[in-house]
């Protein structure tokens, strides 16, 4: 609504929300004297849009370091797995522990790539929901 003289500020409303990295963002607006519903909820609709957007901005680079976070341990296990099936290739007797560690190693492999492709299917997202 265009304000002019005879426009009278009769309420206002806050909308916030928490943020990533403990940040907070509030918006204050006005209601003004002959706005309609239609109105008050357009403009609810824009700034909860504007909110959602910053909210999904934060959360980007929380997403991008549990990706990191998850090719780490990936390469971790791939590495240790390497070792101990280079270690069985050469002749060496894997220990009782060693040997579980193997079998349960090909889950866990499985755990972080599907980790890192939903993080990165949901950094796409984001990505592509704040442009």
């Amino acid at each position: 609504m265009k304000e002019n003289e005879n426009t009278v500020v009769v309420g206002q409303f806050t909308l916030s929300a928490q943020l990533q990295g403990g940040k907070n963002i509030t918006v204050l607006a006005h209601l003004y004297s002959g706005e309609t519903k239609e109105a008050i909820n357009d403009r609810l609709d824009l700034l909860s849009s504007v909110i959602d957007r910053q909210r999904t901005l934060s959360e980007i680079p929380e997403i991008e370091a549990q990706v990191e976070k998850q090719q780490l341990q990936l390469g971790q296990a791939l590495e240790s797995m390497n070792e101990l099936l280079e270690a069985k290739k050469n002749g060496a007797k894997l220990t009782t522990t060693q040997q579980q560690h193997l079998k349960t190693m090909e889950t866990n492999l499985k755990v972080h790539k599907d980790n890192i492709a939903r993080g990165e299917a949901a950094i796409k997202l984001a990505k592509e929901k704040v442009k």
